[in-house]
């Protein structure tokens, strides 16, 4: 690789280049090819308080990718006979119990995401009772037909390891793949003693609105983790370790993590997770400029993290930064990184996006009315600008806008206290002319809208709207909206922001999202509102003040 050290300068520009953009406070890397550790590297800061510089010993909280080190634990059972990934988890776990027509869920199912369980709570502190609620619940499609990725699938197989090995889930992980891996910048669990150890990790100030980098950011709330699919905290140089093992299917120079029909079953695409990602058996793998990716991508309260090798181009890349979304996603260093192996120039770094810069401004320009209030686009040198009570405001173009049945390139945020708690989000027509926008339950209509302006809707759907809470460092709260007789959740995490239809079933419940297993009902409703609803895994309340 005659080029890498070049490579190495452009990678490090084009993450200076993401974390001005986004304002990540601090990134940590390793770039490792299948024989050894090439590179480690730090930027920015751990602790903005202190001004304490990021450096290769900050542990940072992985996420998701947890799920790989489990799914490995789980193919070392099935080798030796202690699990066969093809029987029902009841085999394991007797007192597992969820509703159900269709055929028996297997450990392959959990470790593929075609379960067809419903989605996390992240609700409960320990995931034995979060997993015995699952009674409560019912799948959504036969196990294998699709993916559907959820954590409860995960730790589901932590109790499986449990309950199979008389252990606690901490030390089967160090004990089977830490300590074997020689991973001594690890913990499987995160206790309050490791603490010390890990960057803070930073938030945007307000976590019920969309965010905006005029935010502040805050520290992250801290917990306490022993679930089997995110509890693990490392270095950029220990997850290192792990990914050369996969890169390696399954050998160190040591012996083997894992034979060559576990690795096949963990790279092997099971079910379309999006676009061309896929799950295998606890790992995700993907093509790119025809070369073959395997990794996991996770996501802590305020950390980041990315482990992603190029089997074909054998390099493999781990980021971790301590902000909240979004990823320094691993396309772009791949591809650096890719042709710095095949000796090819490396490829322009990305130009810097603005997103007041609307190439298509024209489109939306008009006036929108909703009951009193009102607004109108106007189209100024790319720029769209909102004309809203005597004040002119640039709208910001958002490509975050997930589960919505409009394109995220509709989605607008515009920085104004009337707007401030949910995108703006327009809507076409059969003829692809932008004739509404949604803000929350506001619906404001262009001059163009032709369609019905009545919608039949149950009236006790009134009651459900409103802004719910609860206190966790999660999924810590969330809107649900009604417009056109329909009603939709409102999420935000970090930088992301979702907006997904509840879907009315016979009992009275709602799935989120068409075909989703997750479920949301309401209750307790007083004077027209409802005062508590029971989402994934519990409950939230009614939140009064905005």
């Amino acid at each position: 690789m005659k080029n890498i050290e070049a490579a190495f300068a452009h990678l490090d520009r084009f993450i200076e280049q993401k974390m001005r953009a986004t304002k990540i406070p601090g990134v940590s890397l390793a770039i490792t090819s299948r024989e050894k550790l090439l590179r480690v590297a730090t930027f920015g800061l751990a602790n903005l308080d202190t001004q304490t510089p990021m450096t290769p010993e900050t542990m940072f909280y992985t996420g998701s990718n947890g799920k790989t080190f489990t799914g490995t634990a789980v193919l070392q059972l099935h080798e030796e006979g202690l699990v066969d990934i093809h029987q029902p988890i009841t085999r394991y776990l007797p007192w597992f119990k969820i509703q159900s027509r269709y055929a028996p869920i297997t450990l392959h199912h959990l470790l593929c995401h075609t379960s067809g369980i419903p989605h996390r709570g992240d609700i409960l502190p320990d995931p034995h009772y979060e997993i015995w609620t699952m009674r409560e619940g019912e799948t959504a499609f036969p196990p294998g037909e699709r993916g559907d990725y959820t954590t409860l699938n995960t730790r589901i197989l932590g109790l499986v390891l449990e309950e199979v090995l008389g252990q606690p889930y901490g030390e089967i992980i160090q004990q089977r793949l830490l300590d074997p891996l020689g991973m001594t910048s690890t913990v499987p669990v995160l206790t309050h003693d490791v603490r010390p150890r890990i960057g803070i990790g930073y938030v945007p100030l307000f976590d019920d609105r969309p965010a905006h980098l005029s935010h502040p950011l805050v520290p992250a709330p801290w917990l306490q983790a022993n679930f089997a699919d995110a509890s693990m905290a490392t270095t950029p140089t220990d997850l290192a370790k792990f990914l050369r093992m996969l890169m390696n299917r399954g050998q160190t120079p040591e012996g083997r993590i894992l034979s060559e029909e576990s690795y096949g079953r963990m790279v092997e695409p099971v079910a379309l997770r999006y676009d061309d990602m896929y799950f295998g058996a606890g790992m995700m793998s993907n093509r790119e400029e025809n070369c073959f990716l395997i990794g996991h991508n996770g996501a802590g309260i305020g950390h980041a993290v990315v482990m992603w090798a190029d089997l074909d181009s054998d390099i493999g890349v781990v980021i971790m930064i301590n902000g909240a979304f979004p990823y320094i996603e691993e396309s772009f260093p791949l591809q650096i990184l890719r042709a710095a192996v095949q000796e090819r120039p490396l490829p322009p770094l990305p130009p810097a996006i603005d997103p007041r810069q609307v190439e298509n401004a024209g489109e939306y320009a008009g006036a929108y009315r909703c009951g009193d209030s009102c607004f109108e686009l106007t189209e100024e040198d790319g720029l769209l600008i909102m004309h809203y009570r005597e004040e002119r405001l640039v709208l910001e173009r958002r490509s975050t806008v997930l589960g919505s049945e409009n394109g995220s390139e509709d989605s607008f945020f515009a920085d104004h206290p009337d707007f401030a708690f949910f995108l703006l989000i327009f809507g076409r027509d059969n003829d692809n002319q932008i004739v509404e926008a949604f803000h929350g339950s506001d619906w404001y209509t262009h001059k163009r809208y032709d369609g019905p302006t009545h919608f039949d809707y149950p009236e006790v759907w009134d009651a459900y709207v409103g802004h719910y809470r609860v206190y966790n460092p999660w999924r810590y709260n969330f809107r649900v909206v009604l417009r056109k007789g329909r009603l939709f959740l409102v999420e935000v995490f970090g930088w992301l922001y979702w907006e997904t239809e509840l879907i009315p079933r016979e009992k009275g419940d709602f799935t989120i999202g068409e075909g989703s297993p997750e479920l949301i009902f309401f209750d307790t409703i007083v004077n027209h509102r409802a005062l508590r609803t029971w989402k994934g895994c519990g409950y939230y309340y009614r939140f009064t003040l905005n």
